[in-house]
């Protein structure tokens, strides 16, 4: 079993080679790329669970590439490697949201180490919904299978937990008291604009409504209750690349 998707980024052909082989070794699927112009583009067809890029390439170099893809998936995980001591360009990387700068030559299991801790540095999950039992089921079923999750019951409460965790996926049921589906969707977009939806409802047309007025990009996948936890689970696990 695959224990995600990486995507590996070097003009150093060898090099992408080198590292995508190791890390298949070592359980992952990893693809390469070999610009960062390239790696945007594969960035703006899927996802990746991971993101390991040089800094300095021809052409746009690994931090612009960084910002290019974290405008495309805010949720973008990177890495960057650097076999300069080019302070300026190392702390712009960290400014633009890298998760580490590592020097070259790399240290193989010093990588896989940290490919492997960088994967279970996973974001809770948020999930919305104002029916005590349903929300706690699913929170339950959720974290039975490794998900951390949090819960609120309201909009406001989802908003007031944005300002503590670092969510990456709001899971949203649609009908709440005293907000609509677009406008719950909206304000908590406004709150944290990274996050992304899996919208939930009992309700087909109003799926179709709030779908219709949200961009696409936002929302993961779409549910109909009832619906089977492990789909959501399998919706989640492909959201973060795997």
């Amino acid at each position: 079993m695959s224990r995600g998707h990486i995507l590996i980024v070097d003009d150093d052909r060898a090099m992408v080679r080198t590292l995508r082989d190791v890390l298949r070794l070592a359980g992952w699927e990893a693809e390469g790329a070999h610009s960062a112009e390239e790696a945007v583009e594969r960035v703006r067809e899927r996802p990746f669970g991971l993101i390991l890029m040089d800094i300095k390439m021809p052409g746009m170099n690994g931090v612009d590439g960084l910002r290019r893809m974290r405008e495309i998936r805010p949720d973008a995980r990177v890495i960057l490697m650097t076999a300069y001591s080019a302070s300026e360009l190392v702390n712009q990387a960290i400014e633009a949201g890298a998760l580490e700068v590592l020097s070259k030559p790399i240290v193989l299991p010093h990588l896989v180490q940290r490919v492997e801790e960088a994967a279970s540095e996973r974001r809770p999950i948020l999930v919305v919904d104002d029916d005590p039992a349903f929300l706690e089921t699913l929170c339950a079923s959720l974290e039975s299978h490794g998900v951390h999750t949090v819960a609120a019951r309201s909009v406001p409460e989802a908003i007031s937990l944005l300002d503590e965790e670092s969510v990456r996926v709001v899971v949203l049921d649609l009908k709440l008291e005293g907000v609509s589906g677009t406008d719950g969707v909206l304000a908590i977009k406004n709150a944290s604009p990274e996050v992304l939806f899996v919208l939930f409802t009992g309700y087909p047309k109003m799926l179709d409504e709030v779908e219709a007025a949200v961009p696409d990009r936002w929302v993961v996948a779409s549910l109909l209750k009832p619906f089977d936890p492990a789909r959501l689970i399998d919706i989640l696990e492909r959201a973060d690349g795997n």
